[in-house]
């Protein structure tokens, strides 16, 4: 358990690393964690070229703040949150119930699953894709926001708000709901073996 200030930097690496208890770590240029746990108040921030692989942020509201660095494989769940932002980027995420993740600014996420109770809003600049929005998920497309390659399970939802974009969506008994001046197309579904 880490107190607040500590700094992963340039040649460093760090090996199952929890924060927690408002206290907050940072990985920047060159460092690299493995394995972080972050909960109940903690803080992880990973700036440029910083990297973490396996991250955790679940409950108490702990925060993962990822501004121009990159996650690989990540979970989001139990009040926590992540955000994504000067082109940092996020690979293979889950997000859970009441976890939430927010793209912004040039941040990325590539291959998400939302599942019930996990939320995902893309702001301004913001990217997603190859994402699954099952039963009980939402997802909010702003302003500038890009979403592609989505599928919308049954219960999940989906809304895009003016001048957000949807491109390549598969609507698979979800809802998907678009405001005025909003940009969304789905693809076509395909068959195979069916038998009516």
């Amino acid at each position: 358990l880490f107190n607040s200030g500590i700094l992963v930097s340039s040649g460093g690496t760090m090996t199952n690393v929890a924060v927690s208890r408002n206290n907050s770590m940072t990985i920047s240029s060159g460092g690299i964690v493995n394995k972080a746990n972050v909960t109940n108040g903690g803080k992880l921030s990973v700036s440029r070229y910083g990297v973490v692989n396996d991250l955790y942020v679940q409950s108490g509201q702990a925060f993962a703040d990822i501004s121009g660095g990159v996650v690989n494989r990540a979970k989001v769940s139990s009040t926590g949150s992540m955000h994504i932002r000067n082109y940092g980027a996020a690979n293979n995420v889950t997000v859970g119930k009441w976890g939430y993740l927010w793209l912004y600014g040039n941040g990325t996420v590539s291959s998400a699953l939302l599942s019930s109770g996990g939320n995902m809003n893309i702001g301004s600049q913001g990217l997603a894709e190859n994402i699954t929005i099952s039963s009980g998920a939402y997802v909010t497309v702003d302003s500038d926001g890009r979403m592609n390659d989505a599928v919308v399970e049954v219960g999940g939802s989906v809304v895009i708000n003016k001048g957000g974009s949807a491109t390549a969506i598969i609507e698979n008994g979800g809802v998907v709901k678009g405001d005025i001046g909003e940009n969304v197309t789905f693809a076509a579904h395909t068959f195979s073996g069916l038998t009516l």
